[in-house]
Formats: C-alpha cells, structure tokens, sequence
C-alpha cells in the first residue's frame, strides 16, 4: 500500500514512482501534482477563460442518499480517455479547508501517459497550475464532497450561462468544486459562496461545420452533517436542489428543466435509481454505480457501447459480458456504426487487451472511473476499471 500526502491518501498498487520536477508518477495514470495551492487560482481562471479548459468526458452520472446513520453517501462515475492521459491528483492545504482534488482531464489535456508526454508535460506550467481548479471530485478535511457531470448544450432555448453575478470576478464553471473545497465546509456555505463569490459563466465552442454551442456543469454535493443535494448552473443563475439523490446529463431543477430541450442519461439515471434503496454505505453505493452502468447497456447498447464517430467501447463491459455475448449485440443493435467488419476488428482486439492493435484502428480506449464516499467518515475510494487500479482518501 502506497501512502501519499502524509498517509491522507493510500494508493492500492505497486509501482515504481518517477518524480518529475511538478509531479509524481505513481504509475496506473496517476499523477501526484506538486505544490498546488491558492497562489495559483487567478492564473488557473485566466487560462480557463482562453477556453483551455481540457475537460473531456462522457455519460457521467451519480447518485447520493442518506443512510440509518444520517452518513451521507455518494458515487459518481465517469468515462474518460485514462489510457491515453493521466489523472492528476493536487491537495491544497493553504485555503480555509485543506482539500484533496481529484481530475480526470481527459484527451484535452494533449499530453499521452508515456515517458515523452509526461516529460512534455513537465514543461507546462500553466496547465498545471490549471489542473487542480478543473476538478471533477472534490473532498475536503471537513467531509464536505462534490462531483461534477456536465449538462448537454442547450443555448437555443437559453440555457446557457454567460454569468450569475455581474461585477465579481470571472470564473468558468470547472472551477466551481474546487473553489468551494477550499472556502467551504457545508452545504448551506457552498450555496451562499455559489451564489456570492463569483461571475459563473459556461463554455461556448463551435461544432465542426461552425454551429455554436455551449454547456454547463453541475455537482452533487454533501457535507458530514447530513445534507446533501444537487447543484446546477444555467439561465445566468445557481439553482439548488436539496436531498435530490442523482445526477445525469440532463437538467433537473424545475425551473431549468421547463426550459431544457436537450438532454440525456435518463435510462442511466433510471438503473441508478434502481438499486439506490437497498445502498446502506459507500461500498454499497460504489458497486451500485457499476451495476447499474452494466444494466443501462444491456438496455441500451447502442448508446453506451458505442459513439457514431469513433465507436468508443466502455472498458467495463469486457469485465461483465463475455465476446460472445457482445457479438450478439453488435450483430442486433450496433450495424448503424457503419462498418461492421471494421467494428468487429476493434471489439476483438478489445477483448484481447491488445492496447497498440486498438490505437492502429483507430480506438481510443475507455475507463469507467467510479467513486464511492461517506461524507461522515470523510472517506472517499475511487476504482479505474480499466486495469482495477483503486486509491482511497481518508481524513
């Protein structure tokens, strides 16, 4: 067991770490950042704001109860590209509350996870002064948790969100977890800094063919008191929804969701939903997110095993479903892809963990990132699937 961040974070594998000059490699895709602290923050929303904000992720999702205890739990789980960039994890400790940051940066980040990128990104100070104040999940000293999903763009109907609060000081929403980690220990001190502190705005990019579009994040948060809920930017506003219990990628305050015209994840928020009654602690919760990822795409394959562009499989099916059972679903569901025999390549060498015959055809390799926390307890684990990699963090 490997200790870092004076035993606050234990990482479950053995390997040999490499120290670069900003970072520590542990191995797995896991990079320890170096020095990271509130020194950095007005730099880190400067670079944001130039839209470098290397976010990159899909069909993420979560879920948080109460449990006979008053313990707050909470999962969360994301897709993103951990074979080909690491995941970066920063504490800082010179803010109100000392806080743990966790940050799946995925493709954007430019950077692959071999000797010459990381020594390449080494050199890139600004993206890693960056990296902490992008954070996907949050977890402070005390128990306060947040887990950021993103919200599909929908600025035709006036979703977006150019700013909450004209007049403060500008910030993109990716910055919102960590901000609030390291000011708040509460809920209710999260929503009065959220609706206080800064200028939330979205991100706008343009599609390939020049369409406009935007998109806001949201997070579920919950504290060691017993509180908990769901946190949504849109319309230039910060909505809270109290004891809310999921979280996918569509809009769900009322008041945003009367507006909302594009959004998906119900069918993953529906299997979530399924098992969440009989969830009694964070392991609980934590093997509930991953069967009900499992159940989703039986469901639905089409949408979960593959994209339309790059046929992106999700690493957790291979550990669930046999290659017979696959290839039935892909003979059935999956023929819109486009070419089957070229699908059929890419799901064999899949099945074979054959990493460099998946880059040759054209794959990126998927990872399921899933968490499960007691806010009580301060404790967070967190499991990659895609090579059963696992951390914890304790307070």
């Amino acid at each position: 067991m490997k200790k870092i961040f004076d035993g606050l974070v234990t990482l479950k594998w053995d390997s040999e770490s490499v120290e670069y000059e900003h970072f520590i490699d542990h191995g797995h895709y896991m990079l320890e950042l170096k020095n990271a602290g509130v020194k950095d923050i007005d730099e880190a929303l400067e670079t944001m704001a130039l839209r470098n904000d290397n976010y990159s992720a899909n069909c993420c999702s979560g879920t948080i109860k109460k449990n006979d205890k008053n313990e707050v739990l909470m999962s969360h789980s994301m897709d993103v590209e951990i074979s080909t960039c690491p995941g970066f994890l920063s504490r800082i400790s010179d803010g109100k509350y000392d806080t743990i940051i966790i940050t799946y940066a995925g493709a954007g980040t430019g950077y692959n996870y071999d000797s010459e990128g990381l020594a390449a990104l080494d050199k890139d100070e600004r993206l890693l002064k960056l990296a902490p104040f992008q954070a996907t999940d949050v977890i402070n000293e005390a128990g306060l948790y947040m887990a950021l999903d993103m919200r599909c763009g929908d600025e035709e109907s006036g979703m977006d969100c150019p700013g909450t609060n004209p007049g403060k000081p500008r910030a993109g929403q990716l910055g919102a977890p960590a901000l609030v980690g390291i000011n708040c220990g509460t809920v209710k001190e999260a929503i009065e800094f959220l609706n206080n502190s800064y200028d939330w705005y979205t991100f706008s990019f343009k599609d390939p063919d020049g369409t406009p579009h935007s998109w806001s994040m949201a997070f579920l948060i919950g504290d060691a008191t017993g509180e908990y809920g769901l946190v949504e930017f849109g319309r230039n506003g910060v909505f809270f929804t109290p004891y809310q219990n999921f979280q996918s990628n569509y809009y769900i305050h009322p008041l945003l969701a009367e507006r909302a015209t594009k959004n998906h994840g119900h069918g993953r928020a529906a299997a979530l939903l399924d098992g969440l009654m009989d969830v009694k602690d964070e392991y609980d919760i934590m093997e509930n997110q991953k069967k009900a990822r499992y159940h989703i795409q039986l469901r639905n394959p089409s949408w979960e095993y593959f994209s339309d562009c790059e046929s992106l499989c999700d690493i957790n099916v291979r550990r669930s479903l046999s290659q017979e059972e696959m290839l039935k679903t892909v003979d059935k569901e999956i023929v819109h892809v486009g070419d089957c025999d070229d699908v059929l390549k890419r799901l064999s060498a899949y099945y074979e963990g054959d990493e460099q015959r998946l880059r040759e055809l054209n794959m990126i390799w998927m990872g399921t990132i899933t968490t499960g926390v007691n806010c009580r307890k301060k404790r967070a684990m967190v499991q990659m699937w895609e090579n059963d990699t696992e951390f914890e963090i304790q307070w």
